[in-house]
Order: structure tokens, then C-alpha cells, then sequence
């Protein structure tokens, strides 16, 4: 029987905004504690995981590659605020092009051993904390207003993902969005 795994679709942030980020919760997890935001890197997700046979992860890279790179402009993605909430922080973030294009992903992607359909995010977002003890948010959001400019240079790549059973994460597709 084949071996099924979880796959998923990011845009992960690369350059100085990534490093502000990846600094935010390197400090703060040794100042505050582990959050859930802890458990991935700087990212927005444009799908939720689906589970499809391990086999199934060139497909779908070849998938992406023909749908969200298929029009010569770049899809832009941009960074509309920074809310410090009680139970969130993070950047919210404007790509209705991009989701346009993960869209048409989603619909040719098929494979017959994918029991659901590929799931896509509507509120998309950069996640710095969430699922913290209400006494730590003064201090992460302070950390947070200090540490990251939200107008920090960044490019952004459309990563294909598999979180496999020993929660590793493998990247078997990345590109950038803007060559």
C-alpha cells in the first residue's frame, strides 16, 4: 500500500523582513516560551495540508510551476498592517492575484489517491504568535513593534511542502515569485 503523507503550499518570506522574523521568535521563545507560531517558519499558507501518496510530490510541483508561474507577471503580494491583537500577532496580507493562481492550481492538481479536495486560505496572513498565555502578549507585542518593520525589504517564493509522519518538513518545490 502506498504511503500517504501531508502536503501544503506556502509563500514563505525571504530576506530582511524574514530574518526580522525569524529573530522575533528566536527571542521570544527564550524569553516568553513556545508558542504554536513556533512550529513553522515565516509563512503565509494559500492551502491547508491535504494527504496524498508521497509518490504524488512531483505532480503537484509540476502542477504549480504550470499554474501560478504560467503568466509572465509576477503576482504581487503586500503587507497591509500589523495588528498586535490579544490571541494573534502578525502581518495581514493582500495576493488576490497569487490566490487567483493557487486557485487554478487547486483545480488541476488531481489525483486519484487524494481523498479531499485541496482546501485554499481566504485570510491570508504571516503568523509572528498565536496560541500563547494572555499574560504574554504586553511582552510579545512589544518585542514584536520593536523588532519588526513591516515595510523591511522582502521577496517572496511559492514553496510546495510535505510535513511528513515524523513532522519533518520537506520542501520539494520552491520558486520565487519575482526572478
Amino acid at each position: 500500500m502506498p504511503e500517504t503523507t501531508r502536503f501544503i503550499v506556502y509563500a514563505c518570506p525571504r530576506g530582511p523582513l524574514h530574518d526580522q522574523i525569524e529573530a522575533y521568535y528566536e527571542r521570544t521563545l527564550n524569553e516568553v516560551g513556545r508558542n504554536l507560531a513556533h512550529d513553522y517558519m515565516p509563512h503565509i499558507s494559500l492551502t491547508g495540508f491535504f494527504r496524498d501518496d508521497v509518490s504524488a510530490a512531483p505532480h503537484y510541483a509540476a502542477t504549480l510551476e504550470e499554474t501560478v508561474f504560467a503568466e509572465p507577471e509576477p503576482a504581487a503580494v503586500r503587507i497591509t498592517g500589523m495588528p498586535l491583537l490579544p490571541d494573534w500577532l502578525g502581518l495581514t496580507i493582500e495576493a488576490e492575484e497569487l490566490r487567483r493562481r493557487v486557485a487554478a492550481f487547486a483545480t488541476h492538481a488531481t489525483s486519484p489517491a487524494r481523498p479531499e479536495a485541496i482546501r485554499l486560505k481566504d485570510n491570508l496572513h504571516v503568523s509572528f504568535a498565536y496560541g500563547f498565555p494572555p499574560d504574554s502578549q504586553e511582552t510579545l507585542a512589544r518585542l514584536a513593534a520593536q523588532m519588526i518593520d513591516a515595510s523591511a525589504p522582502v521577496a517572496w517564493d511559492v514553496r510546495f511542502y510535505e510535513r511528513n509522519h515524523a513532522n519533518e518538513w520537506l520542501c520539494h518545490y520552491s520558486r520565487p515569485l519575482v526572478d
